[in-house]
């Protein structure tokens, strides 16, 4: 009989306990409850939610001006804005750590993208 790996074994409990959790229980607490609720409702495409490290926006990529750009939802009002104002398109927002700058990807002036930086004055 040929014996299998402590690593072989790991592997197959890691996934057996994932695939548990992917059907919604998990062997020692039973079924995962959650609190789904939606924060963008444009009929289009949003993506890449960044949280700022201090909690109190949102920031993502959407497509509601017909390209790809940035933009931030306040977590107080609730209500987003758009940061990024040009024909290309933006991507993958960053924030900084003090919350104050954000950082993305933009093909405006290359199509294979540069990075470029945001800074909030409030």
């Amino acid at each position: 009989m040929k014996r299998c790996s402590p690593l072989f074994i790991g592997w197959y409990l890691f996934a057996a306990v994932a695939g548990l959790q992917a059907q919604g229980t998990t062997p020692a607490s039973g079924p995962i409850k959650t609190d789904l609720r939606q924060v963008t409702t444009h009929p289009d495409i949003d993506l890449s939610p960044r949280l700022s490290p201090d909690g109190k926006a949102l920031a993502f990529v959407s497509r509601q001006t017909y390209n790809f750009d940035i933009w931030v939802r306040s977590g107080r009002s609730g209500r987003a804005r758009q940061v990024t104002f040009n024909k290309a398109d933006d991507f993958y927002p960053v924030w900084a750590p003090d919350s104050r700058s954000l950082f993305y990807v933009s093909q405006k002036l290359d199509a294979a993208g540069d990075i470029w930086r945001v800074h909030f004055r409030e």
